[in-house]
């Protein structure tokens, strides 16, 4: 009886030491898979940051612990809700032993706490004080989509908002006691476009501003960042249009990289500037940009780390458009064609051109052919060509291009007649092209779901 009594006593022992384990691998942030992403503080002149995440298991949610830890000096842990699948039973992942791992982590310290689109109220009791009491006595709390007024209380609101936050899209702050709080919107939603990255990375570089503010650890030294007018010609380019602005108290040497960032990931480097003053100013040409969406980023870097950054958006706006690229068809076989014609507007300009280009995911042009007056191209669907063909038409003169449109061509692949690795349903959300990145990696071919298939899924050949 004692035998059996100890024999029991030992399995179960040996079946929790396995779950912990299991939920800490399950829970893990690894950043071993690498995804585009700008330094933005990493290393930081402040030090590094630990920051406990609440947020849903599913999907790609828990990527963006990942992503943080890849643009800023932080250790983030994490905790997951979960729903189980074809059911409407959720809580925190592990049951009990998911409760036991939380309490053990919350009896660590960490410098903020960040609910995305989980409730605080989801915790039980004893958990929710387990983070407030840290809070008021001088941690971080940041909510993105969600909400607590007992936490977050509107006569506690700071106004005005503190510069380091300022530009930060929906961000509203808070005292909590001793601490400070932040709400913000939830993560966007973003289609698989041109662009989506770049949308990405400046909520990524928000959420990591309001968590050095909300932590108290925001950059002692400043920086800020803006084109002369929100909206610039293109004819009136180049011109001296850039400002960066600097205050650094402690007067520390700096060097302060400085470039331009397009819509489309691309960057146009700007000549730094190396300073030690306590203020001062730069001004820095425009060159000659192609219409569309800008940003003017600059980072500080001192010999500590980044003591400070910046952005900030503005336009470029041209009277010659693409306006847009028009198909015959959205898709086809291999061996038939891509037809379509090019719409322009606006008077043209001096020793134009017209070039309708095709793009695979990685921007690689793999066709190309000028445009005539009427506009029309032609191209074959050749077997080589990948799933998810970018068909992009620009408008050039002699400085470069001037504007860009695009329309996107599917070219019909079934795998047929090859072995191919089925998994059920497909990644949604907006890191859903990382999630397929990975998953062709490993070597899917294909993935069951019903509906129209996502634009995303074609990209990766799948």
């Amino acid at each position: 009886m004692r035998l059996a009594t100890a024999l029991s006593l030992v399995v179960a022992a040996t079946c929790l030491a396995q779950d912990a384990a299991e939920l800490e691998l399950e829970h893990s942030l690894s950043t071993d898979f690498v995804t585009p992403h700008t330094r933005w503080a990493k290393p930081y002149a402040g030090g590094r940051m630990r920051v406990l995440m609440f947020c849903n298991g599913r999907g790609t949610v828990p990527r963006e612990g990942v992503e943080l830890m890849q643009r800023f000096d932080l250790k983030v842990e994490a905790v997951f809700w979960a729903r189980i699948v074809d059911s409407t039973k959720q809580g925190w992942h592990g049951g009990e032993a998911g409760l036991a791992r939380m309490r053990r982590l919350l009896a660590k310290p960490y410098d903020c706490y960040l609910f995305l689109g989980i409730p605080p109220r989801n915790l039980p009791s004893e958990m929710l004080y387990k983070v407030l009491k840290p809070v008021s006595e001088g941690a971080g709390i940041v909510l993105a989509g969600t909400d607590d007024r007992r936490i977050l209380k509107p006569q506690r609101q700071v106004r005005p908002l503190p510069e380091f936050i300022r530009g930060v899209p929906g961000v509203v702050a808070f005292k909590v006691k001793n601490g400070r709080g932040v709400r913000l919107p939830g993560r966007p939603r973003l289609d698989y476009d041109v662009g989506w990255q770049t949308a990405y990375e400046y909520w990524q570089q928000g959420l990591g501003r309001a968590l050095l503010w909300a932590a108290g650890r925001e950059p002692k030294a400043s920086l800020n960042v803006a084109a002369a007018k929100p909206t610039l010609q293109r004819q009136a380019l180049p011109a001296e249009a850039l400002t960066l602005r600097w205050k650094n108290p402690e007067r520390r040497p700096l060097k302060i990289a400085a470039w331009l960032r397009r819509q489309d990931g691309l960057r146009v480097p700007l000549e730094p500037v190396e300073t030690s003053a306590e203020t001062g100013e730069a001004r820095r040409s425009t060159p000659k940009l192609r219409a569309g969406t800008w940003h003017l980023d600059a980072i500080a870097t001192g010999p500590r780390g980044v003591e400070a950054w910046a952005t900030a958006a503005f336009t470029v706006s041209s009277a010659r458009t693409v306006q847009a690229v028009e198909l015959e068809r959205e898709w086809g076989e291999v061996g038939e064609r891509i037809r379509g014609a090019v719409q322009l507007a606006g008077q043209p300009v001096h020793g134009e051109r017209v070039v309708v280009r095709l793009r695979d995911r990685h921007d690689r042009i793999i066709m190309r052919s000028m445009v005539g007056v009427d506009g029309k191209f032609d191209f074959p669907v050749e077997p080589w060509l990948p799933m998810l063909v970018r068909v992009e038409a620009a408008v050039l003169d002699g400085a470069g291009e001037v504007s860009v449109a695009h329309r996107f061509f599917n070219v019909v692949k079934r795998h047929r007649g090859q072995f191919n690795f089925l998994i059920w349903d497909y990644p949604r959300d907006t890191l859903a092209p990382y999630a397929e990145e990975s998953l062709a990696r490993l070597g899917t071919t294909l993935q069951l779901a019903g509906g129209t298939p996502p634009r995303v899924i074609a990209a990766y050949d799948i």
